[in-house]
């Protein structure tokens, strides 16, 4: 019968997850916060102050295009861009003699109506709020004095060709009434000679000049009549003419500048500074690869993580003073250190009492990548164990950067690569004041370290030790940074891999794990160092107690 895996859960980030990212990204979120802040503070204190001025206008109905001269309701949106225009602003920046430009002082000016009214509101803003004040009364004066203006043009338009036409009929009037007039004399004057065939038809012309004359007369008379009635009409139209706009509000200097308060802004800007650090947190440790926690570090190796080992004190973290299992110092970073290596010797004593390994165990220590701690990791093992009364030979397999030496202060001029290359013996360093503990120097570096670490002569020494001591550890180079741990890895019983929970990424792990593999090598375990998750804490209630006490 075949077991069908459960489909993996919705990969989605729960209130657990969050909190933990914000509390792992803490300091980022206090950083972002107090950048932000200063940065909007900055701002604030920066920003120049600025008032602004209103006043209202009613705008009534105006004859302005109308084909009879009747009064027509405003258009607001039409309205508001005569009042924000370049001619309003022109006359209103002559009238205070100010050296802006027009278009320079319509970028300071807003227009909006009221709705449901004929009411427009204009707001000017500017540094000064008495000159805010001014120009707005300003500016609302203007639009008032063109409006009128406007209206009252309408009506002289009107009124000036109409005045042409009355004129020109009158003229014509009095020129017909001229010319039957004398018509008339002359007809009276032909009349008073003797009767000719040629008077008779003189007088019928004039008779029908007269006719014409007359006829013309009164169509202009007519023509004068009703230019006379349109002028009356107009001119009491314009007599009649109501305001067509009027201030109903002027503008009163403003006491408070616009925008928010510098309180709100501050506010405003630990706000924002938390919620962008709150953000950033969340992102990091969402984008965050690194095998920073128990879990990631077993599924990418296949294996248990055997201890985890806490970030040194920033004096304990290069020379001999890493070597915290050595030291006396009653810090409670160093006496934490020195608890996480008593857990991971326990680790490693029940690794080597199973029954897939013999009693003795040899064991490899490696890495993903240089400065992951392995050097410091493996020695600190290795003192554990020999303080517990096992013995225990510490081999330096990193022929190329060897750190085991700066470690316990032992001399390089000799060790494991001139016996690799051909010396008859090697000879161990046995560290001052640890018992049961053997160090086997890398030597100088050679030239070929991997085949001297593929020989048999390492086989040979591994083999020989396996048989004098409980434990071998061998502190090889990292997996990915070179092939010597490839090479030794086939010859132990097992290897352990320490990562860095800060920059060990998780792919990294994966290629270390198939890469040792490949080789024919067993991960037994792993160990996280560096890990920041643990930090303790005197005043926690889960603390260790006897952390404060000096160490027996």
């Amino acid at each position: 019968m075949m077991y069908n895996q459960p489909a993996p859960a919705e990969n989605s980030a729960g209130l657990e997850e969050y909190l933990a990212a914000i509390r792992a990204n803490r300091v980022l979120v206090l950083l972002m916060t107090l950048f932000v802040a200063a940065v909007v503070g900055y701002l604030a204190n920066q920003r120049t102050a600025i008032y602004e001025a209103e006043s209202r206008i009613l705008v009534a109905p105006s004859p302005d295009g109308s084909a009879n001269g009747a009064a027509r309701a405003p258009v607001l949106e039409r309205e508001i861009e005569v009042l924000a225009s370049n001619p309003v602003a022109t006359e209103v920046t002559e009238a205070l003699s100010l050296t802006a430009e027009p278009r320079d002082v319509l970028e300071n000016v807003e227009v909006k109506f009221v709705p449901n009214s004929e009411t427009l509101v204009l707001l000017l803003k500017d540094q000064d709020p008495e000159r805010a004040a001014t120009i707005a009364n300003a500016f609302a004066d203007a639009y008032v004095s063109q409006r009128e203006a406007t209206a009252q043009a309408y009506f002289t338009n009107r009124l000036e060709p109409l005045q042409t036409q009355k004129d020109e009929a009158s003229a014509e009037v009095e020129a017909l009434v001229a010319e039957i007039s004398e018509l008339t004399r002359q007809r009276v004057l032909l009349a008073s000679q003797a009767a000719t065939e040629s008077r008779n038809s003189g007088i019928a012309d004039l008779d029908a000049a007269l006719s014409t004359a007359r006829a013309n007369q009164a169509l202009s008379s007519q023509t004068e009549r009703e230019a006379r009635a349109a002028v009356a009409k107009v001119e009491n139209d314009l007599a009649a003419l109501q305001p067509t706009a009027a201030v109903i509000r002027t503008a009163t200097i403003p006491q408070t500048p616009t925008g928010l308060p510098k309180s709100a802004l501050y506010l405003l800007g630990v706000l924002l500074g938390l919620g962008a650090g709150l953000v950033a947190a969340i992102l990091q440790s969402r984008l965050d690869t690194t095998a920073k926690d128990e879990n990631s570090v077993s599924l990418a190796l296949g294996t248990q993580v055997l201890g985890t080992v806490p970030v040194f004190p920033r004096a304990n973290r290069t020379g001999q003073a890493a070597l915290v299992m050595t030291t006396t110092s009653n810090k409670l970073g160093v006496q934490r250190a020195r608890e996480s290596f008593r857990r991971l010797r326990s680790s490693v004593r029940f690794l080597a009492s199973t029954e897939e390994t013999p009693d003795q165990l040899v064991v490899m220590f490696t890495s993903a990548f240089p400065s992951e701690g392995k050097s410091v990791t493996t020695s600190n093992t290795a003192v554990a164990l020999a303080q517990s009364g096992a013995t225990v030979a510490l081999i330096n397999a990193d022929l190329r950067r060897p750190s085991l030496e700066r470690l316990f202060g032992l001399d390089n001029s000799k060790g494991l690569s001139l016996f690799l290359a051909g010396d008859e013996v090697i000879e161990p360093y046995q560290p001052e004041g640890i018992e049961n503990l053997w160090v086997f120097s890398a030597g100088p570096e050679p030239a070929n370290s991997a085949e001297l670490l593929g020989s048999d002569r390492l086989t040979t020494l591994i083999k020989q030790l396996r048989s004098e001591v409980d434990f071998v550890l061998i502190d090889c180079p990292p997996v990915l940074s070179a092939a010597d741990p490839l090479v030794v890895a086939p010859q132990v019983d097992g290897v352990i891999v320490v990562v860095d929970s800060r920059t060990t990424e998780t792919d990294d792990l994966l290629q270390v794990r198939a890469d040792l593999a490949n080789a024919g090598a067993k991960i037994l375990g792993s160990v996280m160092n560096r890990d920041r998750r643990r930090r303790g804490s005197r005043w926690r209630s889960r603390a260790y107690s006897y952390y404060g006490r000096a160490e027996s």
